[in-house]
């Protein structure tokens, strides 16, 4: 598709038709939609850095629709829950448990800490819509947060101190 053209030359008509070319497509129908979502990935994530570098003026997959994604036609079941919880480090064990218990985002998960705790509940602020969200005490809920008390504080903090972890 892209033969001996420069990055320059490439414009979106031509990323179209390698994304089509990769994902198979045949009128709306997909082959491979997930070969080509990962090949326009990082053919723009190159394009980016081409832009960057001053190689390219713009990137040329800017406003090439993706494929679609295939939604999800089942959830995992109990044991199978179980069966991963039981291979988990305690930290995420406890991020687990509070995700089945919520319905919350990671990164609400992740915003948890001990100010989150209320005499009412354990109120959190959602990070997408900004509402705050006030879950019930309930005996499985006080069980997530009190096995393992140390590692809840720690869930808020993991995503900060992981970048440090190799600095000392």
């Amino acid at each position: 598709v892209m033969g001996d053209r420069t990055p320059g030359e490439l414009t979106g008509a031509h990323v179209r038709q390698f994304r089509d070319a990769l994902g198979e497509r045949r009128g709306l129908n997909w082959g491979r939609p997930e070969m080509a979502r990962k090949g326009l990935m990082v053919l723009s994530h190159m394009f980016s850095w081409a832009a960057e570098w001053g190689i390219v003026e713009t990137n040329p997959c800017r406003g090439v629709s993706r494929p679609p994604m295939a939604r999800r036609d089942r959830c995992p079941t109990d044991s199978e829950f179980a069966a991963v919880r039981a291979r988990c480090a305690p930290l995420v064990q406890v991020a687990m448990e509070l995700a089945l218990l919520t319905g919350l985002r990671r990164e609400d998960i992740l915003s948890i800490d001990r100010d989150s705790e209320t005499p009412d509940g354990l109120l959190v602020r959602t990070g997408k819509t900004q509402k705050a969200l006030l879950f019930a005490w309930t005996e499985p809920l006080l069980d997530a947060l009190r096995r393992d008390k140390p590692q809840v504080g720690a869930i808020a903090a993991y995503t900060r101190l992981e970048p440090q972890l190799g600095a000392d």
